[in-house]
């Protein structure tokens, strides 16, 4: 029977291990490979699905763009052929309600998080949340490990395949719990796109909305398959443009138990210390201000102590360059071009203006240093606690711009911009939280931590460490 539509409560996203053309299953003893029917339940388990969901997603859309070069000679008025020099390019960009650190750690990025469960509970993975740059595996071309150390995904993360998965028509692809190979994958269709290289990340929260992600992904392959059980990756190699014939995947399930927590907008809190002229941090939560009253930072006109914060946007954009060569028909690698800036802007009312001027702050030149913290609401399984962190460090000023309207009260919008650099740590945009914002449950599924002598396991939208030493 025909399908009549495909709604939303039949697809899922997922995204595999970098690199897109390497394996996607490693065994317990940390070997990767390519065994993908070789599975066993639970802690005793002797090979792992590296491939997982993307959870909370809202939005999921592609488009493929081909460019056609006229060819043209004289003597002739129309074209000759309308042939490919450029390969085509697919764009992939999905939206998910914000939960904590795990999309973002099976994206690629380095977070800091607090360790949920084990020997080391309640301790950081990093001594600080500046101690890694969020990026460093986007930009890194190691792809061996070192001795006796596993990483997942090794210390390169970047060119991955993701997968959606469609299932049949009114049938809701979420599973009751999960498990390494989905059981309606051999009966679904699974849409692939091959050596993605991550290109924009943004977050935002807003009144009266719950904290978004956005993340666009650019691909060289689009492949739709008739299962996902057991399929080739839709990775292709450089120089044929030719598919990988010895790497499979498997697509998991996409379970979410029901005591997932939701971060809220109430709970989000923003500080701002102006670096080093002051050093009182400025506290400003979405409702006005708290706490000890500290020098309030000059020149813009107004207090920072009586605005009402209504939305915050963060856009990090990754410019890529294509690396071409002659005899290859694809890019043998799109790196990121330096430098990197991410773009902080909030929306808010105006209270009290403040004396200032625009000649104090360029003089002044002051770098800011800012953290956004999305809290856990008091009714979840781990309440207040900082479920999502966002750091600049050594943020510059911008712009504002102020509006009012009758019917209306005075708005502003202030922009901040601080610099990525992978050596100098001192600046830039950090990520940190919590992987893990509900109950702990059922030990399923498998992540290596990046240190390589712990797994973290998964449970759904959970994931979090365990005791098991892999060499």
């Amino acid at each position: 029977m025909a399908r009549n539509r495909t709604n939303y409560q039949v697809q899922a996203l997922y995204i595999g291990p970098a690199p897109a053309t390497g394996y996607t299953f490693v065994s317990n003893l940390g070997i990767f490979n390519d065994d993908y029917s070789n599975f066993t339940e639970g802690i005793t388990a002797n090979n792992y699905n590296l491939t997982f969901p993307i959870n909370r997603v809202q939005t999921t859309s592609w488009s493929v763009n081909a460019s056609r070069t006229n060819i043209l000679e004289l003597g002739k008025r129309g074209t000759i052929k309308q042939a490919f020099i450029e390969p085509a390019t697919v764009d992939l960009t999905f939206d998910y309600i914000s939960m904590g650190v795990v999309n973002e750690h099976h994206m690629g990025f380095y977070t800091n998080y607090t360790i949920p469960a084990g020997a080391n509970v309640g301790q950081a993975l990093y001594t600080d949340n500046y101690s890694v740059c969020s990026i460093q595996g986007f930009v890194t071309r190691d792809l061996t490990p070192g001795e006796n150390e596993i990483h997942y995904p090794q210390s390169y993360r970047d060119k991955r395949n993701l997968f959606v998965l469609v299932g049949a028509e009114g049938q809701d692809v979420n599973t009751s719990s999960y498990q390494f190979a989905h059981p309606k994958a051999q009966t679904s269709y699974t849409i692939g796109f091959g050596n993605a290289y991550i290109t924009d990340y943004k977050a935002k929260a807003a009144i009266g909305e719950f904290p978004i992600c956005s993340v666009t992904y650019l691909a060289e392959n689009f492949k739709v398959y008739a299962s996902g059980s057991g399929c080739l990756v839709p990775a292709l190699e450089s120089k044929g443009r030719s598919g990988i014939l010895d790497k499979h995947f498997n697509i998991p399930s996409s379970y979410q138990n029901e005591t997932t927590s939701i971060l809220l907008p109430g709970d989000i809190t923003v500080s701002i210390t102006a670096y080093p002229e002051l050093t009182g941090v400025l506290a400003v939560y979405g409702t006005g201000y708290s706490g000890i009253i500290y020098p309030d930072l000059y020149d813009l006109g107004f207090k920072y102590s009586d605005i009402k914060i209504q939305s915050y946007d963060i856009n990090l954009p990754l410019n890529r360059e294509p690396l071409s060569a002659l005899g290859y028909k694809l890019p043998i690698d799109r790196q990121i071009n330096f430098p990197v800036f991410t773009d902080l802007g909030f929306n808010f009312i105006v209270g009290d203006l403040q004396t200032g001027s625009v000649e104090n702050l360029t003089n002044k030149n002051l770098d800011y240093n800012i953290a956004i913290k999305l809290k856990n609401p008091s009714n979840a399984a781990n309440p207040q606690k900082v479920a999502v962190q966002y750091d600049f460090r050594k943020a510059k000023f911008e712009s504002i711009n102020y509006s009012n309207q009758i019917g209306g009260q005075e708005m502003a919008s202030l922009t901040y911009k601080t610099e990525i650099d992978p050596d100098d740590l001192t600046k830039g945009f950090f990520i940190s939280g919590l992987l893990n914002i509900s109950d702990i449950q059922t030990l399923q599924g498998f992540a290596f931590k990046e240190d390589g002598f712990a797994l973290l396991q998964e449970n759904g939208d959970k994931l979090y460490s365990t005791n098991l030493a892999i060499f």
